[in-house]
Formats: C-alpha cells, sequence, structure tokens
C-alpha cells in the first residue's frame, strides 16, 4: 500500500516499507486545501481569466494570457437537466473531449470551471473517461442581493506569470519533497519521494 496525495508523491522509508495515508498524514501532515479552493475568475467584458488552484500546500494564482477560446460542436441531442431544456455540445479542450450540456432558458455564455461561451448555461459536463465531471445541482433565481452582487478575483495565494503556473505542480512537488525529506523522523530512518501520475490533472496540455 502506498500513500498518494494531489500531485502524486509516493513515500517510502529506508526499510524498505510504504508508508500507510494514516502514518503518511500524521507524520508528514497530509495534503492542504483552504475553504476557498480551486478558483477561476471570468470577466467578459474585460476579456480576463484569472485562476487559483493548489499544488501540495501552495495556492497559485495566475492570469491567462487570453480568454480560451472552445471550438464547440452543436448536436440535435436535448434532454431535460431539473426544469431546464438542455442541448449538447462537445469540443476537445487541453487535452480532454467534453460534452456539455447548455439551457439557452438561462442566457449567459458561462459554465463551470473554464467552460464557457455556448450560447446558453452550461449545466452539465464531462470529458470522455468521465474521469472530470461537473454536474448541476440549482439554481438561484435572482441572485442574492443582486444590486450589491460582485464578485472579485482572489489574492490569496502565491500570485505567478501563466507560465509559471503551468509549472507549479513541479515546482510546488520540490519544494515539498525538501520540505518532507528534511523533516526529523528519528535516528536512522528517511524517506524517498518519488512523483506518481499525472492522470488527474484536468489540463494534461495547453496550446503553444
Amino acid at each position: 500500500m502506498h500513500s498518494q496525495g494531489k500531485e502524486g508523491m509516493i513515500s517510502k522509508t529506508s526499510d524498505g516499507k510504504d508508508w500507510d495515508k494514516k502514518t503518511f498524514e500524521s507524520e508528514i501532515g497530509g495534503w492542504y486545501q483552504d475553504e476557498m479552493g480551486a478558483v477561476v475568475y471570468k470577466n467578459f467584458t474585460n476579456k480576463k481569466m484569472i485562476v487559483r488552484e493548489f499544488f501540495e500546500r501552495t495556492a497559485f494564482l495566475a492570469e491567462e494570457p487570453k480568454m480560451p477560446q472552445l471550438n464547440w460542436k452543436l448536436t440535435s441531442k436535448k434532454r431535460k437537466i431539473g426544469l431546464f431544456e438542455c442541448q449538447k455540445a462537445t469540443c476537445s479542450f487541453r487535452g480532454r473531449n467534453y460534452e456539455a450540456w447548455f439551457t439557452t432558458e438561462i442566457p449567459i455564455q458561462d459554465g463551470p470551471w473554464k467552460l464557457q461561451g455556448l450560447p446558453g448555461l452550461i449545466l452539465e459536463a464531462y470529458d470522455e473517461t468521465k474521469e472530470v465531471q461537473f454536474l448541476f445541482k440549482s439554481v438561484q433565481v435572482p441572485a442574492p442581493n443582486p444590486t450589491n452582487f460582485k464578485i472579485e478575483p482572489s489574492t490569496t495565494g502565491r500570485q505567478v506569470d501563466f507560465e509559471t503556473y503551468k509549472r507549479a505542480d513541479d515546482i510546488a512537488f520540490e519544494e515539498e519533497k525538501k520540505r518532507i525529506t528534511s523533516k526529523s523522523l528519528g535516528r536512522g530512518t528517511s524517506v524517498t519521494i518519488t512523483k506518481g501520475t499525472k492522470k488527474h490533472k484536468i489540463e494534461l496540455e495547453y496550446e503553444k
């Protein structure tokens, strides 16, 4: 049994035994996530997108160079999600093939995460492997206190340029590896840290 965290850290003691998850978290501190978590801020007026995501213990923030353009293909398939009539659309985006269901009954060209650009709000979306899924829960109309309702981008975290952000998993991994291996674990005991798969990452590749 091995312990594998968000970026695939695998721990092994000097006697060749894997730490179980409970031991790993009690000795090293587990994997950190604050209440805000991962956030994607979109300003369609200014064509601005700011992303916030945790890599190991650190929240990285970066502004995308430009608002991503998704080349959606509309289909004739329709179904209801909750009370809304939805239509299916597909696209390929950063290494994944997505299926999305949007409704023109809410004429907002937005959706979960970085998915947007359809003629209605995306209520449900997932990639073809179902490894990434965004599922509809509820819609509140109008929004609470609509006249005073304003969303500002987060400023809490390590602010970097987008090229650095694309390498954030490797940067955070090396920092965490250094922190773990320098931690006192008792005489004669050491830990070897290796990096596991990145398959869980939402964005498998970026535009060149």
